[in-house]
């Protein structure tokens, strides 16, 4: 039949679209499936397999390097160094983000450049060098906008309201943060807008407005159920806890708690893990006592 033979025309087509896009012709010969194991990247972030993630980008970048492809170790290393950062090892992230930035800045590669310059500025808010954070935000932010890098401008964006935070200026980083929202909404990335209406909760939460707060905070958990996306779910989570601890409600505290902690050990989370569980104890402490006072 015709209509059979197009089908496996079709599909033969597309294996073959995706085999050169995901493997890569060495320049010594042979092929190695680089793009294949960025997919896989993806995948072993959203799991929670970060030591066999952290084990790969190593195994990675050895490869790429050995065979002179420069591009493809600068973006192992930012990738590397961007999950150190995330899982709190700032100091050993900012060696291999200054690699990478190094390389990017060699080749020329602007794109590059600037994603790696973000997570260098987060970083360094973390290690609380916020006047060095500032400078390299701000200077990327306006290339971003000149070149039309909407969507580093979104993550440059997250990282100014992250440091409007830290130095406590809440309104500012709520503009850069509805900003983000604004620019993901238009390029349609789910995370990104689940990560701006956490963050806003975040914000609105500091700033006493706990019912915007909450309103926002579900509106990410929600997209994280949707996504299932557990990573975001937990913070989401963790973040909500926090919201009602503020509020004074701490059974719908607790029970937030208890899902994000099941939701770490899941994923293997142990700094996110003692952080639950800290809260928790802190929690039930101040419940038993507020108990007692009642009892009074």
């Amino acid at each position: 039949m015709p209509g059979r033979k197009v089908r496996k025309s079709a599909g033969k087509r597309h294996k073959f679209r995706l085999g050169r896009l995901h493997w890569s012709a060495l320049p010594g010969g042979g092929h190695y499936p680089f793009g294949l194991r960025a997919a896989k990247a993806e995948v072993l972030l959203l799991v929670g397999r970060w030591t066999e993630l952290e084990q790969m980008y190593r195994q990675d970048c050895d490869r790429a390097r050995a065979a002179g492809m420069r591009g493809v170790q600068a973006r192992l290393l930012m990738h590397h160094g961007e999950l150190l950062g995330w899982r709190r090892h700032d100091k050993r992230a900012r060696v291999l983000l200054e690699e990478a930035a190094a390389i990017f800045r060699e080749l020329g590669d602007d794109r590059g450049l600037l994603q790696c310059r973000n997570g260098q500025a987060v970083t360094c808010i973390a290690l609380g060098e916020y006047e060095r954070a500032e400078a390299l935000v701000t200077e990327s932010e306006g290339s971003a906008r000149r070149r039309g890098y909407r969507q580093i401008l979104c993550w440059l964006l997250n990282s100014h309201a992250v440091l409007c935070r830290e130095r406590g200026q809440i309104e500012r980083a709520i503009a850069y943060i509805e900003e983000r929202m604004t620019i993901s909404q238009e390029l349609g990335g789910l995370t990104e807008v689940a990560s701006s209406h956490m963050n806003l909760a975040v914000m609105f939460s500091e700033d006493g407005r706990h019912d915007l707060a909450l309103e926002q905070n579900r509106a990410a958990l929600e997209l994280g159920h949707r996504m299932g996306d557990a990573v975001l779910q937990n913070y989401a989570l963790y973040n909500q806890a926090q919201i009602f601890r503020k509020m004074g409600r701490g059974v719908e505290c607790l029970d937030c708690l208890r899902q994000a902690l099941a939701i770490s050990r899941h994923l293997g989370d142990e700094p996110m893990e003692r952080d639950i569980q800290k809260d928790m104890s802190n929690v039930e402490k101040a419940m038993r006592k507020n108990k007692k006072i009642e009892d009074l």
